[in-house]
């Protein structure tokens, strides 16, 4: 039931924050460009980009609620250690331990499997795993959440350029149709 509602949170979340970078968006366009109007191009453009932003809020505001899960996943990995005997007599464990630990995790959490995939788990000593689990985990976290806000900002970047672009080539139009053969009354 817990999946549901952060599911739920995050795409609220995120939606907030799209319509947040998309307010900016605005408002500087409209700074920039006082007569700033809205054409066929400009809103194709802003539907693209809130399209893109909105899913790379989702990602990164996900990531947020998967970090919370590393609390609860070191519970079981420290269960999932004191439990076997053989573990506890060692001073490092052996890749086929630590591959067990790993499968444990992805079982019992299954949304960290895509980082738990990603860590490179030699030779840790029997004091350290834990402590070693949790930071490759969070590394390869935090190392998600800058992809996606790279891919946000990227994509901010990309609208206002587009943006910029349709409304100069507007103004330029416009100051041609604008600057006509003036009548001169030389009388």
């Amino acid at each position: 039931m817990w999946v549901i509602g952060n599911l739920i949170l995050s795409i609220l979340w995120a939606l907030v924050i799209t319509i947040i970078l998309l307010i900016i968006l605005h408002f500087l366009m409209k700074s920039l460009f006082p007569r700033y109007n809205y054409t066929f191009s400009t809103i194709l453009i802003l539907i693209i980009a809130t399209i893109i932003l909105f899913w790379q809020s989702i990602q990164l505001v996900g990531a947020f609620y998967v970090k919370d899960y590393v609390n609860d996943m070191s519970e079981v990995v420290s269960g999932f250690i004191k439990n076997g005997e053989k573990l506890m007599s060692q001073d490092t464990y052996s890749l086929a331990d630590l591959e067990n630990i790993k499968r444990n995790i992805s079982e019992n959490y299954p949304f960290l499997q895509e980082y738990i995939n990603g860590m490179e788990m030699k030779d840790l000593h029997a004091k350290g795993v834990l402590q070693s689990i949790k930071s490759a985990i969070n590394k390869e976290i935090h190392q998600y959440m800058w992809i996606r806000v790279g891919w946000a900002f990227l994509c901010w970047v990309v609208a206002f350029g587009g943006l910029y672009y349709t409304s100069s080539t507007l103004a330029r139009k416009t100051k041609k149709t604008t600057t006509r053969r003036r009548n001169y009354d030389w009388d």
